[in-house]
């Protein structure tokens, strides 16, 4: 029906294309497939927010999780992203308050250069990769 492709962090809930898919799936009345709980979510609120809503969600990593044990075990994984994304921050920050007592100068341009729609190509292709793998598996109707 459609695809979408978000980039930004499931740590982030102002996501553009999220929201685009979330409108597109509740509109035509169909599921929306994540390729893994942890990109689409990594605050228990927030997946709760979406789970709650009006589209339903089936995650590609967790195809068989459904019902009361299965909303749970969701909750359960997007508690530990969410513990796991305030431990990686944390240790960035240590990291970079660390490299800069060190006299590293940081976010300084190294002149490469970086061709942004490369990286976007690369994306799109390994997302629809993954999806036909799972293209006999999911079928939206």
């Amino acid at each position: 029906m459609a695809e979408f492709t978000v980039v930004e962090s499931g740590k982030r809930r102002d996501r553009h294309q999220l929201a685009k898919a979330l409108h597109e799936a509740n509109v035509n009345k169909a599921a929306l497939v994540v390729a893994k709980v942890d990109r689409l979510a990594r605050n228990v609120r927030f997946l709760e927010t979406i789970l709650s809503g009006d589209v339903e969600v089936v995650f590609a990593d967790l195809p068989q999780v459904s019902g009361p044990m299965g909303r749970f075990i969701l909750q359960q994984l997007a508690a530990v992203a969410q513990l796991e994304a305030g431990l990686i921050s944390g240790r960035i920050k240590a990291a970079l308050t660390a490299a800069k007592k060190r006299g590293v100068k940081l976010g300084s341009f190294k002149g490469a250069k970086v061709d942004s729609a490369l990286g976007t190509q690369a994306l799109i292709a390994k997302a629809d990769e993954r999806a036909n793998d799972f293209g006999q598996v999911i079928s939206l109707t």
